[in-house]
């Protein structure tokens, strides 16, 4: 991909919905694409919206084991 057609694509994408953003990386980058959470609130809402996108779609986490001493 050229400069140009990314610059334009960026341009595109700030008008898109986070549905149509998960459709354009699947599409584009298939099973290269993964998405990461910690399964949080923000986190779990994205693997709900990415489950409608695409029923098939590879989910990671990571856990330091770190924990603050609040919890």
């Amino acid at each position: 991909m050229k400069k140009q057609e990314v610059g334009e694509l960026q341009v595109a994408a700030e008008a898109w919905k986070p549905e149509r953003v998960l459709a354009w990386a699947f599409d584009t980058f298939s099973t290269a694409v993964a998405i990461s959470s910690a399964f949080g609130v923000e986190g779990m809402a994205l693997i709900d919206m990415a489950s409608r996108v695409r029923q098939n779609f590879r989910l990671f986490t990571l856990d330091t084991e770190f924990l603050f001493p609040e919890t």
